[in-house]
């Protein structure tokens, strides 16, 4: 069956409360976000041991019979970038939900084991495949995550954009009256809105909330692509949302 990701219009929403809330012990997901990008033919001078990587094969074989090994660059950028939307959705719908245990992944670095398994952020060598940042990841997998529940992420000029801001904290200690501001950019970094929030405290846990957002888009202009910003204590989250003009949004 189609994930949640696909089988609903982009949102902020989902948690996994009604699971938890049929438990009565601490519930921690398992091996989450499995979710590959593709292979990275270059790979292939790193292995110099007796591993042999006959997956690299494969996946050159594949694109060469079908005319499109010129592409290979393009297919682990696009399919990279999409795991790392993966990776932030699924990690965020477990944080905004109140009293989940916590969540395990799969791994950070590609299995090459059992055949291949290229669920990592970083290859099998443990280095970057060059579609994500320590830093960006660390937006939405840290001790402290800024979150925001968008009912959907596709409006018309028409309409208002709202968003309900929280945070998830899971530091030593709880955080003293905090600075909390939201901005929506556009995507060139152009600020359109923004507001500082009154200082809060954040306690050890999650779901704790923040404020809302409330935004008129009829100044802005469409179609175009947004990002809400929301910055807590120092730890920034960002969400991508889309406007196009009068009538109905795509579905």
């Amino acid at each position: 069956d189609a994930g949640w990701f696909v089988a609903k219009a982009p949102q902020t929403t989902v948690d996994f409360r009604k699971a938890v809330q049929s438990w009565n012990k601490p519930l921690v997901s398992h091996e989450v976000v499995q979710y590959c990008s593709y292979p990275d033919l270059r790979q292939k001078a790193s292995y110099t041991g007796s591993l042999h990587a006959g997956y690299l094969d494969i996946a050159r074989d594949q694109l060469e019979s079908n005319g499109l090994l010129d592409q290979a660059a393009d297919f682990i950028g696009a399919s990279g970038k999409w795991q790392a939307e993966l990776f932030k959705e699924e990690i965020e719908a477990a944080l905004r939900t109140p009293g989940f245990a916590g969540f395990q992944l799969l791994s950070l670095h590609d299995f090459p084991g059992q055949g291949a398994a290229l669920v990592g952020v970083v290859d099998a060598f443990w280095k970057s495949k060059g579609y994500i940042t320590a830093e960006q990841f660390r937006r939405f997998c840290a001790p402290t995550v800024p979150l925001a529940r968008l009912e959907k992420r596709v409006f018309t000029r028409n309409e208002a954009f709202r968003a309900t801001l929280e945070v998830a904290h899971f530091g030593r200690a709880p955080i003293g009256a905090s600075a909390v501001r939201w901005r929506i950019v556009a995507m060139r970094g152009r600020e359109l809105a923004a507001q500082s929030l009154d200082g809060k405290r954040v306690p050890v846990g999650n779901g704790t909330e923040l404020g809302a957002v409330t935004v008129d888009l009829a100044r802005f202009t469409a179609p175009a692509k947004y990002r809400l910003e929301l910055t807590v204590a120092g730890s920034t989250n960002h969400w991508d949302f889309w406007v196009f003009p009068g009538g109905e949004a795509p579905s």
